[in-house]
């Protein structure tokens, strides 16, 4: 690494200086991506927004979680949230990861291959909209509890026809739409289950959660690895899309990817011969060179979705760290002026109090949360939600 690399990571308090390797860099780099965020009090349910235009239904809101709307959710849902304290989100995966040894879960090693299977993943009653709940030690808590915390009870891994068979019966049972999260940096396979579970149970998303996990270390100290996976990933994914599109045969199609892995979605499309009919795609943080994203990317991604939105923000640590050491602005930062795209939906978020990174605010503030919830549910252009124009993109009322 030069001395110039070495010399420690700007944000927005200072400078670290660098021991030399990558180790203090990933400390700032992605905290956000871990599936674990920042405990933080839950805010109200937004107030009620006039409809800016006649022609659309004024944006809903999504309720706080822990009051538990039973009628946003399936009939086998509402069985069992009448008799337990947590109800259980069943997640469809896809993985390249290797299986553990003697052990159904998955590490972070690659295979040449996609791994399927499904895990029931329970949220807890008491939950809070954005939100992982775990143990906290100063609650003297050691051990998951489901009643309190978000836990993974079951990983059934499936062959192929058996996974998609399987979502395709539970597709029927819902309202024949199909969700797809792809995580970033610093994740490991359960981290991704739960985190997958959340977005879809905070959305009140009414179909088939899936997630696709590729093999990240899920470690802070990981990054330079697990750029080289991601170029090692694209495959898979654009595979699995495929199979998902034409073997489940959802109405609906949604994708959202975080960070690093917009790396793997956004080349998976470019490299796609044909359109897979995607509703909306979700672009969060996305830690991509903001140059070749406008020069090589976009022209070849625009017409592989009815709508793509991308979240941005000024305070964002870790793609401040990723400027840093790549020596380009990142799609994602909007501190060196906000992308602009015709065609795709660009939002700043930089207004929106996130946890200390700002990384992960698309998946753990519920003013993102409800606004995703408004792309996905509704089909809502920008001017029919609580957003304000600003040049060519928007910002959040306040």
């Amino acid at each position: 690494m030069s001395t110039e690399n070495k010399n420690g990571l700007w944000n927005r308090f200072g400078k670290i200086v660098s021991t030399g390797s990558l180790v203090v860099f990933v400390t700032f780099l992605n905290y956000g991506c871990s599936s674990v965020s920042v405990p933080k009090s839950q805010e109200s349910a937004p107030t009620e927004q006039k409809a800016i235009s006649n022609t659309e239904p004024e944006p809903e809101a999504i309720i706080p979680s822990h009051t538990f709307k039973i009628s946003t959710m399936n009939k086998s849902v509402i069985a069992e949230a009448r008799k337990k304290p947590y109800i259980t989100v069943k997640v469809f995966y896809g993985t390249n990861r290797k299986r553990a040894d003697g052990k159904i879960n998955y590490n972070s090693q690659r295979v040449k291959k996609i791994n399927y299977g499904t895990a029931n993943v329970t949220i807890p009653k008491i939950h809070q909209i954005g939100e992982v709940e775990k143990p906290k030690w100063y609650k003297f808590e050691f051990d998951e509890n489901p009643d309190k915390h978000v836990t993974i009870q079951k990983i059934s891994p499936l062959n192929a026809d058996d996974f998609f068979q399987d979502a395709k019966d539970d597709i029927r049972n819902d309202s024949n739409q199909t969700l797809v999260f792809i995580h970033g940096y610093n994740v490991k396979f359960n981290q991704a289950l739960e985190r997958t579970a959340q977005i879809a149970y905070d959305l009140k998303f009414k179909g088939i959660p899936i997630t696709f996990s590729w093999p990240s270390k899920g470690t802070l100290a990981g990054y330079s690895s697990d750029e080289e996976t991601v170029r090692l990933t694209t495959k898979y994914l654009k595979q699995f899309l495929i199979d998902i599109k034409n073997k489940i045969g959802s109405k609906k199609f949604h994708i959202i990817a975080h960070s690093m892995g917009n790396r793997i979605l956004v080349n998976a499309l470019k490299d796609l011969d044909k359109k897979l009919d995607i509703n909306q795609i979700i672009l969060a943080s996305p830690d991509i060179n903001s140059e070749i994203f406008k020069e090589d990317i976009a022209p070849k991604i625009i017409d592989k979705a009815k709508k793509i939105t991308i979240y941005v923000s000024d305070f964002d640590k870790a793609l401040l760290a990723s400027k840093k050491i790549h020596k380009y602005p990142r799609v994602g930062l909007s501190s060196d002026g906000i992308i602009k795209i015709q065609g795709m939906d660009v939002i700043n978020a930089s207004n929106i109090k996130s946890d200390f990174m700002g990384h992960s605010f698309f998946m753990d503030t519920q003013e993102v949360l409800n606004d995703m919830f408004n792309i996905i549910r509704n089909g809502y252009n920008p001017s029919n939600r609580p957003l304000e124009k600003s040049n060519h993109y928007w910002i959040f009322k306040k």
